[in-house]
């Protein structure tokens, strides 16, 4: 095991040099279960977790919430993402106050009482949609986003119309004309919902892509998705800050693609797009939604508004949802079941939906049982597969939980059986656990 040298006259430097010792050591016992004693050889200050010490996502998850025991503080959730080395382990536990908190509670904001009615039950197009339920009800509710350091935001269907209007006039003045494809390279954020939209009120179709999981190597990513950018004739791509210095690189290997921005930028000084000017019909194209290309190339698959819709109302029919219901979701939005099923569900039927990233339900699994528990009025209907840890907060939260969906692998009735039993809870009818073609 390391041990702590003596202490110097430098205050600061040496409460710093005594973090490092203790994230060393909690990483010379994890690594050795984790990996075994041959990888402690590359351990020190600036190994890579992941390179030196093999330590994948969920390794990192574990790791972390040693780290946040042992220093009782809790790190930032961009942790898991942007912490290369133990030094940057580290910074984070050093940015923190001290004292880990308890309780995740967050009460949302009270959302606008909806009508009642479906405003947007005649629309053609997810344009129609987010138009009527803007007019129709401008201070409803639409989107509960927590960002990590950052207070709840509530995002109304006017706010997303109004800043989608802007970012279909910021495309149209990059050129972007009907038919154009726009790659989105976003995590759950602000900028991703305005921008979607945006491209839509443009005319133009949508490509998300998923961000890189560390930033640091967003590069090395990008490389990666060139194959999409090619496929897709992307002619703008909107990303992170990070991402913008990729335009050469990305312009050498997808010819179609004229432009690398990030929101801030494609937003500066922009005109809001005429809503008089948008003739959105059916049948345009409003997503190309591909592939992870795992086994294979990527594969895009190209889907018009009618055909969005009418998955969209088929899955409200299916579970029986309504304006009275709450969504609760981490699931990421550039995967179908994220955007499609948590995001512009909710948006057609008039409901709210709480969204947050995955990487913070990775770094706190419990995260999504806390808002369904601040959500309990009125009752949340939606929510991802849920977390193993079991509390009197979680027994609660299942309490006024209504329908769970899972589009991962098929979860074993005993293991249901056993959360069940765990949180003393008595259902209506026993669940039926979704296989992931389902």
């Amino acid at each position: 095991m390391l041990r702590s040298a003596p202490l110097g006259m430098n205050r600061a430097s040496d409460l710093i040099e005594a973090s490092m010792l203790e994230v060393l050591d909690e990483l010379e016992t994890f690594v050795r279960e984790a990996r075994g004693p041959r990888a402690l050889a590359a351990l020190g200050p600036d190994a890579s977790l992941e390179r030196d010490l093999g330590l994948g996502s969920l390794e990192r998850v574990e790791l972390l919430s040693r780290l946040e025991t042992r220093f009782r503080k809790r790190a930032p959730e961009t942790t898991l993402g942007e912490a290369e080395t133990p030094r940057d382990l580290v910074r984070a536990f050093r940015t923190r106050a001290e004292g880990r908190p308890t309780d995740e509670r967050e009460a949302l904001p009270r959302a606008a009482p909806p009508s009642g009615r479906n405003p947007a039950r005649g629309a053609r197009t997810l344009t129609e949609v987010l138009a009527q339920r803007a007019r129709a009800e401008p201070a409803l509710a639409h989107v509960y986003l927590k960002e990590d350091g950052r207070p709840e935001e509530t995002i109304t269907c006017s706010d997303l119309y109004r800043e989608a209007l802007l970012a279909a006039g910021a495309l149209e003045a990059r050129g972007i004309r009907r038919g154009d494809t726009v790659a989105i390279m976003l995590p759950t954020s602000r900028g991703f919902f305005s921008t979607f939209m945006g491209a839509l009120f443009a005319g133009a179709v949508p490509v998300p892509l998923y961000p890189p999981f560390s930033r640091s190597r967003i590069e090395e990513y990008v490389r990666r998705q060139s194959a999409i950018l090619r496929n897709a004739q992307a002619r703008v791509l909107v990303t992170v800050r990070e991402g913008r210095a990729l335009g050469t690189v990305l312009r050498s290997s997808a010819s179609s693609l004229r432009e690398v921005i990030d929101v801030p930028d494609l937003l500066e000084e922009a005109r809001a797009l005429d809503p008089a000017t948008i003739a959105i019909r059916a049948e345009d194209p409003a997503l190309i939604q591909y592939t992870s290309g795992s086994t294979g190339d990527p594969k895009g698959v190209l889907l018009s508004h009618e055909n969005l819709l009418a998955n969209i109302r088929a899955i409200g029919e299916a579970l029986k949802i309504g304006p009275a219901d709450v969504g609760v979701s981490w699931l990421p939005l550039y995967h179908d079941m994220g955007l499609i099923g948590a995001w512009l569900t909710p948006m057609y039927f008039g409901f709210p939906v709480a969204i947050f990233s995955p990487t913070a339900f990775l770094a706190r699994p419990e995260k999504w049982l806390w808002t369904i528990h601040s959500a309990a009025e009125p009752q949340p209907k939606h929510s991802p597969q849920s977390s193993q840890r079991s509390t009197e907060t979680q027994r609660d939260s299942v309490s006024i939980f209504l329908l769970g969906s899972n589009g991962a692998v098929r979860t074993k009735d005993q293991s249901l059986d056993s959360l069940l039993e765990e949180w003393n809870v008595e259902v209506d009818e026993q669940p039926q656990p979704p296989t992931s073609e389902s």
